[in-house]
């Protein structure tokens, strides 16, 4: 009574159709049941560029996404940084090495 459906896209509408079939093959009146998946803005982070005062970030996101302003906190043992952008890459610079 109950299934779990898996590789769905983000923020993506599916609809679902149910049939019940007896076991003498006889199908009952189907349901459709409609519903979205949650919006994920990011995926896939990995670091581009490395060097001693410098990293960039950079991160895919669905296609829905360009609307999103990514908020990012940058944290070490020196300090904390924040900062925004609506860009799937950001460049940290003026890092210690």
């Amino acid at each position: 009574q109950s299934i779990i459906i898996g590789d769905l896209f983000p923020g993506t509408k599916y609809c679902f159709q149910i049939v019940p079939e007896g076991p003498n093959g006889t199908e009952g009146a189907s349901r459709t049941v409609c519903n979205r998946t949650a919006p994920s803005a990011v995926f896939d982070i990995h670091v581009v560029y490395v060097t001693t005062t410098e990293m960039r970030l950079e991160w895919k996101s669905p296609g829905n996404a360009s609307e999103y302003v990514y908020h990012l906190v940058i944290e070490s043992k020196h300090g904390s940084n924040h900062t925004n952008t609506s860009d799937n890459v950001v460049p940290l610079q003026g890092l210690i090495p």
